[in-house]
């Protein structure tokens, strides 16, 4: 069959790509002879985008229907759809890509996998990628895990169903592709300046120009430098040019002898051959570490003479200028290069702080220190300048995306580990999100166009649940209430909060937290969303912002476990008065935690401190003989920073400083839930360490739990 067999008309493209996103039904899959892969290249590289795209389509029916997936497709779609900035397909290039990445042939793709893991290599961290390396090597598939995870944790919106970071990466590669073709050193095929826009995007500022080595500035320096070395001559004769002159007439001699020696240098400096044309890309400081600005410099190597990245200005300058030269009048030793250092970060003081800098406190050494002119100091300077460069530029992070200012919000989370109804481990995860500030920010510009429309905003929290090999198998969601009138303990607006329960499974690899802020308003009227403001490209203008983060489970480093006794982890918190009961509610397993949890370890004043918890293992505590009932003991007890002289009078077992309780309890089962609530009404503000203890019926601790919290002042 040829290849525009399997072609589909163009206003087609859209329906193949709903239809892999699973929202229309599947289309019967024709299968291709010979290479899809190579067809589809020729097509594309002949103009016909279409036909290669919707052949690219039907294999990749045909091999997922068989449970296999090429991965030189997957690379070639994305690669194709953002070089044509084809956006509506940018989902089905998302899919495409992660398609690709499910092939189970290593050895068949191995040169390919290896060049898409080298054109991973600018933005990825030495570690990941050295630990991809040796995947590869060893033809693993963790190879291609390590790729999907990479991105699906760089992914900034969960919330769409394209990856837009992926899709970043692959239109930088595209543009530098287009752009900078001086020579073909990197592995995106184009020279220095595609590397770094495909790790950090657009410069905030690109400079060019030639360096001037203007003559007047010349003389001035080297003027300069031959009258702080006749000053040299008073305290160590033999450097200078003679006796002190002892006549008008001398010293007439003297300063045309200068004057003729400053030529004569200047004339030297203006004949080394440089490489003059430079182009300084800045980006601004991002909140990046460090208070200066990142720049990189591209140029022609004075050695190499080749066109690329450069340090820093002195590979511009051949090395030979730092050869050191003796004038044969006067004795005179000299080295042109750092005159044409200094000439050079003069003509940049005005590209950045950073040249302007190292250019003042060049020229304060080179006017004050004689040594400067030596070739041995020549390392020293070189590599001073050079190497501080290197520092502002090793600050930066690994690479730059136009998401890292997405809006976010700001994310906690608290985490308690339990066990359920089987012995398995269950976490507790609470999420507290505060989408407030960013709420204000976009009704502040929506009012303006609303026309009357009420802007609708909605809080979602989700926990994500991917395999070992980061596919995607749940996705749980909670939409929280937000409050603009009601607070925390702390006296801050209470944030969003959400409970999800947790369980840690075999073959269930990583947990990812987000929360997303909506404006559903934009949705339902695109028209206000341009009149409002433009968001950021790929993302609907409705989601206002989003943050995520991996979620590292406790239970599944160090779960509670029922082969000894033990407790869960205690939850603590207060009934809010500001809360019905079912707005304060904690969803657990087929109960509820009746009491606000607050994000923080705290309580207001006056407020009972209300807990839960379970205990664990009761079957393996000694009980009568023939009797199915067990007595246990549990004694909890809150020392505080100061004595409390309430708390003494109250509780007769509380040393001072304490109060102590012993509860004496029943039951046939191995394990038991506990609701406790404290009375605080005598505790001042201030931290406070409470304990409850499993004790035997000798009062003798068989376990406890502690946990450390604060009662804050009114």
């Amino acid at each position: 069959m040829s290849p525009r067999s399997a072609t589909l008309p163009l206003s087609l493209l859209l329906t193949c790509a709903l239809f892999f996103a699973g929202i229309v039904p599947a289309m019967q899959a024709v299968p291709t002879e010979g290479d899809a892969y190579l067809e589809g290249r020729a097509l594309a590289e002949a103009g016909q985008v279409e036909e290669a795209i919707n052949l690219w389509i039907g294999e990749k029916a045909r091999l997922s229907l068989q449970g296999e997936a090429d991965f030189r497709i997957g690379v070639a779609a994305i690669e194709l759809i953002t070089r044509e900035q084809l956006s509506r397909l940018y989902p089905l290039a998302s899919a495409f890509y992660f398609w690709g990445l499910e092939t189970s042939d290593i050895g068949r793709f191995h040169p390919y996998i290896a060049d898409e893991l080298e054109r991973l290599r600018p933005i990825m961290s030495e570690t990941l990628y050295a630990e991809l390396s040796v995947e590869l090597q060893q033809r693993s598939t963790g190879v291609l895990t390590g790729i999907r995870g990479f991105f699906v944790q760089l992914d900034p919106v969960l919330s769409t169903s394209l990856n837009e970071r992926l899709i970043e990466h692959w239109e930088r590669i595209a543009y530098a592709r287009k752009h900078f073709t001086r020579n073909s050193t990197t592995i995106y095929d184009t020279d220095d300046r595609g590397l770094i826009y495909v790790r950090y995007g657009p410069a905030d500022r690109i400079e060019r120009g030639s360096f001037s080595m203007n003559v007047n500035d010349i003389l001035h320096f080297v003027g300069e430098m031959i009258n702080q070395q006749e000053n040299e001559r008073a305290r160590d004769p033999s450097s200078g040019f003679g006796d002190a002159p002892s006549s008008l007439t001398s010293f007439i001699q003297d300063e045309i002898f200068k004057d003729n020696l400053a030529k004569l240098i200047t004339e030297n400096v203006l004949t080394q051959r440089i490489s003059d044309r430079y182009e300084v890309w800045v980006y601004e400081n991002r909140q990046w570490p460090g208070r200066r600005n990142v720049t990189f410099m591209f140029g022609v190597n004075a050695q190499s003479r080749a066109f690329g990245l450069q340090g820093s200005p002195e590979d511009f300058i051949p090395l030979s200028a730092f050869r050191e030269r003796r004038m044969r009048v006067g004795d005179f030793n000299f080295n042109v290069g750092p005159i044409i250092q200094l000439s050079f970060y003069k003509d940049l003081r005005f590209v950045d702080d950073t040249f302007m800098d190292i250019y003042y406190d060049y020229y304060d050494r080179l006017m004050s220190d004689q040594s400067v002119i030596q070739e041995s100091s020549y390392t020293h300077l070189l590599y001073r300048y050079a190497d501080e460069l290197a520092a502002i530029r090793n600050l930066a992070p690994q690479m730059s995306s136009e998401f890292d200012t997405f809006a976010s919000i700001p994310l906690e989370t608290r985490q308690f580990r339990f066990m359920d109804e089987n012995g398995a481990p269950l976490e507790l995860v609470l999420v507290y999100s505060e989408p407030h500030a960013r709420i204000l920010n976009d009704f502040n510009a929506f009012r303006p166009h609303g026309n009357g429309t009420e802007p609708e905003y909605h809080l979602r929290h989700s926990v994500s649940t991917y395999t070992d090999t980061w596919q995607l198998i749940d996705r749980t969601h909670d939409f929280p209430l937000v409050w603009f009138d009601r607070f925390g303990p702390d006296g801050r607006l209470l944030p969003g909060s959400s409970a999800f329960l947790v369980r840690p499974q075999n073959g269930t690899g990583t947990f990812q937290l987000s929360a997303t802020l909506f404006n559903e308003t934009y949705a339902a009227q695109p028209e206000l969303a341009s009149a409002a403001s433009a968001g950021f490209r790929q993302v609907p203008r409705h989601i206002l912002a989003e943050s995520g983060r991996v979620l590292e489970l406790l239970s599944a480093q160090n779960p509670v476990t029922a082969n000894r006794p033990g407790f869960s982890d205690i939850v603590m918190g207060y009934l809010h008065d500001e809360l019905t009961q079912q707005e304060q509610e904690i969803p657990f397993q087929d109960d509820v935690i009746p009491f606000y949890v607050p994000a923080q370890q705290a309580i207001p004043e006056g407020f009972d401190l209300d807990l839960f918890f379970e205990v664990y293992g009761l079957d393996l505590m000694p009980r009568p003989e023939n009797s199915n009932t067990l007595t246990y003991r549990l004694r909890y007890q809150v020392e505080g920073e100061r004595p409390r002289g309430a708390l003494r009078r109250l509780f007769a077992r509380g040393s001072a400083g304490t109060q102590a309780t012993v509860l004496e309890l029943e039951t046939t089962q191995s394990r038991g839930s506990h609701l406790i609530s404290i009375d605080t009404s005598g505790y001042q503000p201030g931290r406070y360490l409470l304990s409850i203890s499993l004790l035997d019926e000798a009062d003798s601790i068989i376990a406890d739990r502690q946990l450390t919290f604060e009662v804050l002042a009114n």
